[in-house]
């Protein structure tokens, strides 16, 4: 199972957030990033000394969803490709790491930073070509979309290079959402898991991903059920860890429902029209089977500071183990056209098992 802990600015300094303490249950952290010229690396030498011990390979993330503007202009430069190669050996020797996994968001289509080009997905093969080359012998993953990269419909010589891909499957819920909807459902996992096999990238290869923070908005006129339109989203609640979310749930008295179709969980609150979906153990345990039946690559969860007693990750490990976890009774608010029939589990398997991000506690 592969992890990913919440790597370290500048702001880390003051307000370390570090992942929980996990060997037995984690094989692969990653700690992002190279976002920065010159990233802290005081909590490095103690994470990767600790994953040694514990059999938990460390990677470093490179990239991700604000920090991957730059990669458009590295892979058009022969020379800049020959540098970044080099640059990511260095940092692996110096570190004593296991390996590095690029989260470029996203070849060919670009993400938060809008910086893309049509030739991406090419240039992209020959980046990795070059980092390869420098790493023969490490680990070498790639955070990717749900989809295959745009413009590739064989992944075969990208499956070549690299160890693993940890598929990104969530966010189905976001700022842009008109109507509620599960951020990680059943559907989406499998969806994705389908689109790179069928890209011919191997099955044992391929990692899948959940959330571990689910988010909130609220809906117009109060509505309850899924799919109702949505009135306005809080900025500053949106996103919440999954431990925090409990406690906000219970505190403030929102009910629980079960989706059995889409085999999520999911939150209504009729004082305020709130909607909340979020990951579930049962859900994270069902994932885990199908990966397993499946003979996928294993799961990663993104991030583990936010499941920090282990609960989302426990219940992925069970099922990884084939422990089998009792899916609750479906549910849902008065007004609903949700079935209430038992969800199928069907023939196909959830993956679960490859965090890029060492998880071991750095408080012990």
């Amino acid at each position: 199972m592969a992890g990913v802990g919440r790597g370290g600015g500048p702001a880390a300094e003051s307000v370390p957030r570090h992942p929980p303490c996990l060997p037995q249950l984690i094989e692969h952290l990653l700690t992002p990033t190279l976002a920065y010229t010159s990233p802290p690396t005081y909590q490095l030498p103690t994470l990767v000394q600790k994953g040694a011990a514990n059999n938990v390979s460390v990677l470093l993330s490179i990239g991700g969803w604000d920090n991957s503007n730059l990669f458009t202009s590295i892979a058009q430069s022969s020379s800049a490709i020959s540098a970044f190669a080099n640059s990511v050996a260095n940092f692996v020797t110096t570190y004593n790491l296991n390996g590095v996994d690029i989260d470029w968001e996203y070849p060919g289509e670009g993400g938060a930073t809008g910086s893309y080009s049509s030739s991406d997905t090419s240039n992209y093969l020959r980046l990795l070509t070059a980092v390869r080359a420098a790493i023969p012998s490490n680990i070498l993953s790639a955070a990717v979309p749900p989809h295959a990269w745009v413009g590739v419909s064989d992944l075969s010589p990208y499956a070549a290079l690299l160890d693993y891909v940890s598929v990104m499957i969530y966010d189905n819920f976001s700022t842009r959402s008109s109507t509620t909807a599960h951020d990680a459902s059943l559907q989406a996992f499998t969806t994705a898991a389908a689109a790179w096999q069928s890209a011919n990238f191997p099955t044992n290869k391929i990692v899948l991903g959940y959330p571990l923070y689910g988010k909130i908005a609220y809906t117009k006129n109060n509505a309850l059920p899924l799919g109702s339109a949505i009135s306005h989203l809080d900025p500053t609640t949106f996103n919440n860890a999954y431990s925090d979310l409990i406690v906000k749930m219970s505190r403030e008295n929102w009910t629980q429902y079960w989706d059995a179709n889409a085999e999520a969980a999911w939150y209504a609150n009729p004082t305020n029209g709130g909607f909340c979906t979020s990951p579930a153990p049962a859900a994270a345990n069902q994932r885990a089977g199908v990966v397993r039946s499946g003979g996928w690559g294993g799961m990663m969860m993104w991030e583990l500071s936010q499941d920090p007693s282990n609960v989302l990750v426990a219940a992925v490990a069970r099922g990884l183990q084939g422990q089998v976890d009792v899916m609750p009774a479906a549910s849902a608010p008065p007004g609903s056209a949700q079935s209430a029939a038992v969800g199928s589990r069907g023939s196909f398997v959830q993956v679960v098992g490859a965090v890029a991000a060492v998880l071991v506690c750095l408080s012990a």
